[in-house]
């Protein structure tokens, strides 16, 4: 499922030419889970990380992106 709901966002942003970059983070502490599934829609880390915090858990956020080709020119 999030898979198709992954590619529902990139039909709908394809049609901005402006929107060039698909962008998430990813928490350490999911990372185990998150990070193949996102490899596998084409996302890389960017390097990019800051704190985060949930309640009593605290870990680190991650940036992760990915390009948007878009379907029309400006």
């Amino acid at each position: 499922m999030g898979k198709q709901i992954h590619e529902e966002v990139l039909t709908l942003v394809q049609d901005y030419p402006s929107i060039t970059t698909c962008r998430i983070t990813i928490v350490d502490t999911n990372a185990a889970e998150a990070e193949p599934f996102w490899t596998s829609l084409g996302y890389r880390p960017t390097g990019e990380a800051s704190n985060h915090a949930a309640a009593d858990q605290k870990s680190c956020a991650r940036t992760w992106t990915r390009p948007v080709t878009s379907r029309r020119k400006e």
